[in-house]
């Protein structure tokens, strides 16, 4: 009578927690069927209309090969169920996505969508969401981190990149670095554009001061980035000052997560995607070198780690 009553109880608990019947669903085993077999009526009333407007979206973009529905739970399927912290990774990856409808552009050249800061609107769209659910603050803030930065290093290529590139990265402890310096500070909020803050980060990451360029002209030439003059001295003292620390401050656990999710997210992408360029040339994108960068980047994670935090000590900082 006790393991019925039990059973009873659990099932009723069960049935009134939001988040509980949430994450069962997140772990399913059938996770792709189970979702794709709910109507948008039933994921709007479950999630809200941010949730079902995924369902049949068209990604228009060379990079996918599922609709923007079928790629996020493809996603959540391809993080496995016996992970530290599986629940969390599948929930962020849940919802890693959501942004996109918003931000959708067509571009005019290629005909393809462009989803610029999808990351972030995506962050903005599933914290009310995941508070509606029932997650603490310290859990939306966490998850959060994850839905905002699953973008963070997809200009890192384990191929050569053009030398001194402004944005594009070589895979190593010290450009990894940089990414983890950058999302510690608001440097925007210090008052940098976005090449001012790619000059800062460099500088602290590599004790160096950087010679960006942007590709090259049509001489061959590189085309030099030119920004306003940095004061470092400056840059050293409103980091020390703690104005300008980010919200959230993740650990080297959270970035093993955010890497969990990258490799999920390129497993769901297309197998080879061909982006022609100008010239007549192709570059092809494969989904196993997306894949094989994000291992290359986790496996230099924890050096990369101990630099980024080297770069901000006081004892760093006050070189400048």
């Amino acid at each position: 009578m006790k393991n019925f009553e039990q059973h009873t109880l659990n099932k009723e608990s069960l049935e009134k927690d939001p988040r509980q019947i949430f994450e069962t669903e997140v772990m399913r085993d059938d996770v792709v069927d189970f979702f794709l077999s709910k109507t948008p009526e039933e994921l709007t009333e479950e999630f809200g209309p941010e949730v079902a407007r995924m369902v049949n979206y068209d990604q228009q973009n060379i990079h996918h090969c599922y609709d923007l529905w079928e790629h996020t739970l493809r996603t959540v399927e391809t993080i496995p169920q016996d992970k530290t912290d599986s629940v969390k990774l599948r929930v962020a990856a849940f919802f890693h996505d959501i942004g996109k409808p918003e931000v959708a552009k067509v571009n005019e050249q290629t005909g393809m969508k462009q989803f610029f800061n999808h990351p972030e609107h995506s962050e903005a769209i599933a914290k009310p969401l995941l508070e509606s659910l029932g997650y603490q603050e310290d859990e939306v803030k966490q998850i959060g981190f994850l839905i905002a930065h699953h973008d963070d290093f997809m200009s890192y290529k384990s191929t050569p990149v053009p030398k001194n590139h402004a944005f594009l990265r070589d895979i190593n402890a010290n450009t990894v670095a940089e990414r983890i310096i950058a999302n510690k500070f608001n440097f925007e909020k210090m008052g940098y554009d976005k090449f001012q803050t790619q000059a800062i980060i460099y500088q602290l990451a590599h004790s160096s001061s950087p010679d960006f360029t942007l590709g090259v002209d049509q001489d061959g030439q590189p085309k030099k980035v030119i920004f306003d003059p940095i004061d470092m001295k400056t840059v050293a003292s409103q980091i020390q000052s703690g104005n300008y620390s980010a919200e959230y401050q993740p650990s080297i656990l959270d970035y093993y997560m955010l890497l969990a999710i990258c490799c999920a997210d390129s497993s769901a992408q297309a197998e080879d995607a061909i982006i022609k360029l100008p010239d007549g040339n192709e570059i092809h994108s494969t989904r196993r070198d997306k894949i094989d960068n994000v291992i290359r980047i986790n496996d230099c994670l924890e050096e990369a780690f101990a630099v980024a935090e080297s770069a901000v000590s006081p004892e760093s900082l006050k070189n400048f």
